[in-house]
């Protein structure tokens, strides 16, 4: 499989829809009642549901409008929306009336997304990060579950809109800073690990081309040297024809060759 398929298929691996609701799932949402007990029958078909989603996506998730949510929540049951704001509060959520995979994990995120206190969503992840701490800038992608009612501690009730995700979709600078998501990080770091091997295949294969090409004209040059000192020395080794030419010439060698005594 050549690099650029390695990474197409990286990519949309990464850029999957968050898996929809199956039918069953949907009617035991149905069933959710607002103004009532966070945990009941109607929240295990999301947390599943949160369980099978990639890590980081974003797909189909619409901004939420927080006002006719309150006002219709039956009619937004189950809808992806993708949550801003700042982080107001993290803590991990006791064992629930049932067991799953999201136990010792689950937690309750309030995000601040409006100015006022009351301008909050109540977010529970099946797999957050760790590294967040709150007064963080967050962005997260969660499924509307229901309104729920929480009184403090002078016995005054409040209303909570409360969704149910699985990470955070992306952190954000609190100074201001361009947004950086993890999925696309995680392409961007395997499209450049991927061109360095194509760049690095082609390099290494030009020079085992340019290898063989020395080696062959080293050993051309070579044989061309051998020829020519062979040349030379056949030339050198022949005599004349003519016999007397031929002993005058062998006893200019001789002169040659000999040694002066000191």
């Amino acid at each position: 499989m050549s690099g650029i398929t390695v990474m197409m298929v990286v990519m949309n691996v990464t850029l999957l829809a968050v898996p929809p609701l199956t039918q069953g799932e949907k009617s035991q949402l149905e069933a959710a009642s607002d103004y009532a007990l966070l945990d009941e029958a109607a929240l295990y078909p999301l947390l599943n549901n949160a369980m099978a989603w990639e890590m980081g996506d974003e797909s189909g998730a619409a901004i939420p409008h927080y006002a006719p949510i309150r006002q219709m929540p039956a009619d937004h049951r189950g809808l992806l929306y993708l949550i801003e704001g700042k982080l107001a509060r993290r803590r991990p959520m006791g064992q629930l009336a049932r067991p799953g995979p999201w136990e010792g994990k689950l937690e309750q995120w309030v995000v601040r997304w409006g100015k006022t206190a009351d301008e909050v969503a109540v977010v529970y992840l099946v797999d957050p990060p760790q590294t967040v701490r709150p007064n963080r800038n967050v962005r997260l992608v969660a499924r509307f579950y229901k309104i729920w009612q929480h009184s403090d501690t002078q016995g005054e009730p409040s209303n909570f809109l409360t969704f149910v995700g699985r990470s955070t979709s992306m952190i954000r600078r609190d100074n201001g800073g361009q947004s950086v998501s993890t999925s696309v990080l995680f392409v961007i770091v395997l499209a450049l690990l991927v061109v360095y091997f194509i760049l690095r295949s082609k390099v290494l294969r030009r020079g085992t081309i340019s290898s063989r090409h020395l080696s062959i004209t080293r050993r051309r040059q070579h044989s061309e040297e051998r020829r020519v000192e062979s040349e030379e020395d056949e030339s050198d080794d022949l005599l004349p024809e003519d016999p007397g030419d031929a002993l005058a010439e062998l006893e200019r060698r001789c002169e040659q060759d000999r040694v002066p005594e000191a």
